[in-house]
């Protein structure tokens, strides 16, 4: 599979159940996704409905952000918040 990438905005209901929806593309095959934030990496498993639940420790940081880069690398989806 090609990388592809998919752009998700940090809205009033990601902030109210921090939650992320992976499109079904990248999710085929996949039960876990990689945050990026500041240098760190999260390993986070994907419900079954394929969304990535965002940790506690993670939230005043994506608070900040406004969009979130969802990519696949070849299994691994990656997530990155990006401030603009």
């Amino acid at each position: 599979m090609e990388q592809a990438v998919s752009e998700v905005r940090v809205g009033r209901l990601l902030k109210r159940y921090w939650r992320v929806r992976v499109p079904r593309k990248f999710r085929e095959g996949v039960a876990e996704a990689l945050i990026e934030l500041e240098g760190e990496r999260w390993l986070v498993e994907l419900d079954k409905h394929g969304r990535v639940y965002i940790p506690v420790k993670l939230r005043p940081s994506i608070e900040k952000a406004k969009t979130i880069i969802i990519k696949r690398e070849g299994s691994t989806i990656i997530l990155k918040p990006r401030p603009y």
